[in-house]
């Protein structure tokens, strides 16, 4: 009896599917490891903060904060307490409270930002011989070498800074959860350390202990990277709609011949000239094309045409949807809200000794 086999499944000449690795969604992903790992995803944000939905809805919100904060007093608690600190902050011999202000809102672009305390001994006025705040220095995030905890990494210490630019042109890389021996070891190479006694911290939206907040601008990356992709698209349509895509309708049978230039080299020649014209006039460099008016004697179809073709999409309607996106992120999807928001008061809730 003779054995039955399977019927064999012959390879088709075509892929069947695709590897589904060059979508966009993707690459906007394996982007975003790259993008959003510290340090790299200070100089991310601002090139985020270049786009102008997304500066609009980070402008608008850090413009609120500085209002309050410029405009705030120190009250409660000690009165005595609240003017001295009402004096200090207005009566620095470096700068103003509305540089320092202007930094302290960056926490709402990076997560966090520092301002390095300096104090000095008044030699005149109302609080002669009392120390007072000299200037309040920022401390770039981008020049943050690393936290240092303590050794249970339960408290911050202090942060390490990458050397001066004076003295090196490569400033080193970030160091995660530093403790007091690492910290030292930089130190010596350099690294200058600065306790958190010496620094005023401000973070947004910081949850579990996490020094380095978390920043509206990584929850709307995505929108941005689909944005920026759409742009990118948008220039490709344009080009082509001004331009028209150009298409060319030869006969079947001259395209076949053209494929075989050693036995058919003139239609080779013909087929490659015809190519060569109509990239130039897509180009520019010719203003007509020459092709022969010959019709197909049954369908009446002229056997060669010329077309130019725009290109139509929804490419402007999906960047707008992206724009929502970031504005709602920072809280302010309608940008036309009238906003009623006055100058607070800054509280002392602890008390002096």
């Amino acid at each position: 009896m003779a054995e039955s086999h399977k019927k064999v499944v012959v390879p088709t000449t075509g892929e069947t599917g695709q590897p589904r690795i060059m979508s966009s969604s993707y690459f906007i992903q394996d982007s975003r490891k790259a993008d959003l790992i510290v340090p790299t995803r200070f100089t991310t944000f601002d090139r985020m903060c270049e786009d102008d939905a997304v500066y609009n809805a980070y402008d608008l919100t850090n413009l609120l904060f500085t209002i309050a904060m410029q405009g705030g007093r120190f009250e409660g608690g000690s009165q005595v307490a609240a003017d001295f600190l009402n004096y200090n902050i207005r009566n620095m011999s470096y700068g103003t409270w509305l540089d320092a202000v202007n930094t302290a809102g960056t926490s709402l672009k990076y997560g966090f930002s520092l301002l390095n305390l300096v104090v000095e001994k008044r030699k005149y006025g109302k609080y002669k011989g009392s120390y007072v705040i000299r200037k309040l220095s920022p401390r770039d995030p981008k020049s943050i070498a690393g936290w240092v905890w303590n050794k249970n990494f339960s408290e911050v210490l202090g942060v390490v800074q990458k050397p001066r630019i004076v003295k090196v042109s490569h400033p080193g890389t970030y160091r995660d959860g530093l403790d007091m021996l690492a910290a030292g070891k930089l130190v010596e190479q350099g690294y200058p350390f600065i306790s958190y006694e010496q620094l005023l911290h401000f973070t947004h939206n910081a949850t579990m202990g996490n020094p380095q907040g978390d920043s509206p601008l990584a929850h709307c990356y995505n929108a941005w990277k689909e944005k920026k992709l759409i742009e990118k698209y948008e220039v490709i349509g344009i080009s082509k709609d001004l331009g028209g895509a150009v298409v060319l309708r030869v006969p079947s049978e001259l395209i076949e011949r053209a494929n075989d230039p050693e036995t058919f080299p003139d239609e080779a020649r013909e087929y490659a000239q015809l190519q060569a014209d109509a990239a130039a006039l897509h180009a520019g460099e010719n203003s007509y094309i020459v092709l022969t008016s010959d019709a197909d004697p049954e369908s009446k179809m002229r056997l060669f045409d010329f077309e130019l073709k725009g290109i139509d999409g929804g490419l402007f309607k999906a960047a707008l949807r992206r724009n929502t996106v970031h504005k709602n992120s920072f809280n302010c999807g309608k940008l036309s809200v009238r906003c009623n928001y006055r100058p607070t008061a800054l509280t002392v809730t602890r008390k002096v000794r």
